[in-house]
């Protein structure tokens, strides 16, 4: 796909996070939801990022 294209035009629904989301609210979504990836999207819907499962289990030991 373009690189100018909006995640909403490649899957809906989807499920996304902002830049400036807490690493708290990050993981409780990753909880709540079960996810294994969610997508960070920029203020104009754009994808900027991706987070895993990953990521988030080495946040949650460097906060041990």
């Amino acid at each position: 796909s373009s690189p100018t294209a909006r995640l909403s035009e490649l899957s809906e629904p989807y499920i996304a996070c902002e830049p400036d989301t807490t690493q708290n609210e990050v993981a409780a979504l990753f909880a709540k939801l079960n996810l294994n990836t969610i997508a960070v999207v920029d203020e104009n819907g754009r994808m900027s990022g991706i987070i895993t499962a990953d990521d988030v289990i080495t946040m949650l030991r460097q906060k041990d």
